[in-house]
């Protein structure tokens, strides 16, 4: 079955529940629609599967790797455009090596260390 894609914002107030479409042009950016209608975007991406000890797992001679989804904001609060926007910048700190979500992750912990 073919993806479905978003080209404009129309597509995405359209969406309906139990969809998640792909936007067209933004590679691992997608809008889901869950059952109870509210609509997220996600960053889909993948890093490499890590044993215990911090070594790639290796199937044959590729490594593995895991499938990670990082929240982006709600439509419509969060438009199409800036969706694009939050991705790129998620997709530039993945191709400097980072993982979003461990970023995001820290950032929280650092913050909740000060507030205190």
């Amino acid at each position: 079955m073919a993806t479905q894609r978003i080209t404009t914002d129309l597509h995405g107030r359209q969406a309906r529940p139990g969809q998640e479409l792909a936007v067209a042009g933004t590679p691992g950016l997608r809008l889901r629609v869950y059952p109870s209608g509210v609509k997220s975007w996600l960053y889909r991406y993948r890093v490499p599967a890590l044993d215990s000890d911090g070594n790639p797992v290796m199937a044959g001679e590729r490594s593995k790797t895991r499938l990670r989804k990082m929240a982006l904001g709600v439509y419509p609060a969060v438009s199409l455009k800036q969706a694009r926007r939050l991705c790129q910048e998620q997709r530039n700190l993945r191709s400097d090596g980072g993982d979003p979500l461990e970023v995001k992750q820290l950032t929280r912990l650092e913050n909740a260390r000060r507030a205190k």
